[in-house]
C-alpha cells in the first residue's frame, strides 16, 4: 500500500436540543387549595432547569447530524497519496483511424502536429458549451471562416465526467462541447476511442458530436490545450499551487487544488497519454508534491 498523507478534518454540527419542561397540574380540590396556600416553587424550579440545561450545552462537545441519529461519528480525514505514479506507456496505433499513417512512426506525427496550424483554427470557433442538458445534438454547424476552412475540426466532443447521476430519466448533466481534430488525440492517446468518420460540407461545416466520458470534466480543457501545443508551461500554469492559499494555509483551497491535479492525472491515465519525454507527468508530479507539501505544513 503506497504511503499516504492523512489530514484531520473538523466536525461542525449542533448540540442536541433539550426537551421542553413538563408540568403536571394538581387534580384534586385539596391539592388546588394547598397550592393556593403555599407559594409555588415552579418558577424557581423552571429557572434552575434552564440554567442547568444551558451549562450542559456549554460543556457538551460539538456534535454532527450523525450523532442525532444515534451513530458514532469517526474521525474525518482526507487521505492523499504522497506521489502519483507514472502509468505504463503504451504506443498508439494510428492504422484503424488513419490508415494512410499506418507506416509512419507515431512520434514523427506527434512532433509535427504543433506546427500544423490546427490549434489556431480552433481559437475563434463560435461553439458555446452546454452547461446542463439531457439530450445532445447529432451535429453542429459552423460558419467556415478562413481559419476554420484551413484546418476544420473533424469532431466536437461532448465531454462529461463519470460522476454518478441522480436517479431519474431526465436528469440534466454538465457537458462541455470541445471541437477537436481526431488526429491529435489519436496520435497522443493510446486509449482514445476511434471516432466515427466525419461528414462535412464546405459552407457551413457540419461537425458530428461524439460523447466522451472522462474522470474529470474540469481539467479536460487543460489536457486538450497541452495536446495541441505540446507546451509544458500550459500544464504548469494550470497546476501551480495558488500562492495565497499556500501562504495563508487555506486547507480547503489546497484540497480543492489537489483534486484538480488528481483529476488531470486520472484523465491522462484513462486516455492513455503517450508522454514520450516525460514532460507532462513530470509537471503533474511536481505540482502534486508542491500541494501535498503545503497541506503537510498547515495540518493540525
Amino acid at each position: 500500500m503506497p504511503p499516504t498523507l492523512a489530514i484531520k478534518g473538523c466536525s461542525l454540527g449542533w448540540p442536541m436540543p433539550s426537551s421542553r419542561p413538563h408540568f403536571t397540574m394538581p387534580s384534586t380540590a385539596a391539592q388546588q387549595i394547598s397550592s393556593r396556600r403555599r407559594p409555588s416553587c415552579a418558577p424557581r424550579k423552571l429557572e434552575c432547569a434552564r440554567t442547568c440545561t444551558a451549562q450542559k450545552i456549554r460543556r457538551a462537545p460539538l456534535a454532527t447530524k450523525t450523532d442525532a441519529n444515534g451513530a458514532r461519528p469517526g474521525p474525518s480525514k482526507l487521505r492523499l497519496p504522497l506521489t502519483l505514479p507514472h502509468p505504463v506507456r503504451e504506443e498508439v496505433n494510428l492504422a484503424p483511424s488513419h490508415p494512410h499513417l499506418a507506416n509512419v512512426p507515431p512520434q514523427y506525427v506527434r512532433d509535427n502536429l504543433p506546427f500544423s496550424g490546427m490549434s489556431a483554427s480552433l481559437a475563434g470557433l463560435p461553439v458555446k458549451p452546454i452547461l446542463h442538458t439531457t439530450h445532445l445534438p447529432e451535429t453542429i454547424h459552423l460558419e467556415a471562416t478562413d481559419a476554420v476552412s484551413a484546418f476544420p475540426p473533424t469532431h466536437i466532443l461532448a465531454v462529461y465526467d463519470d460522476a454518478p447521476s441522480p436517479a431519474g430519466t431526465n436528469v440534466r448533466r454538465a457537458v462541455s462541447l470541445v471541437p477537436v481534430h481526431d488526429i491529435v488525440f489519436a496520435a497522443h492517446c493510446s486509449r482514445f476511442p476511434t471516432l466515427p468518420t466525419s461528414a462535412s460540407t464546405s459552407t457551413p461545416t457540419t461537425i458530428p458530436v461524439v460523447p466522451l466520458r472522462v474522470p474529470s470534466l474540469e481539467t479536460f480543457s487543460t489536457l486538450h490545450a497541452y495536446l495541441y501545443t505540446q507546451d509544458a508551461s500550459v500544464l504548469r500554469a494550470a497546476l501551480t499551487t495558488p500562492c495565497k492559499a499556500e501562504a495563508e494555509g487555506d486547507l480547503l483551497r489546497l484540497a480543492a487544488h489537489a483534486q484538480k491535479i488528481h483529476g488531470l492525472w486520472r484523465n491522462s491515465c484513462v486516455l492513455g497519454l503517450v508522454d514520450t519525454d516525460g514532460r507532462a507527468f513530470a509537471v503533474i508530479e511536481e505540482a502534486w508534491g508542491q500541494v501535498v507539501g503545503a497541506m503537510k505544513s498547515c495540518r493540525v
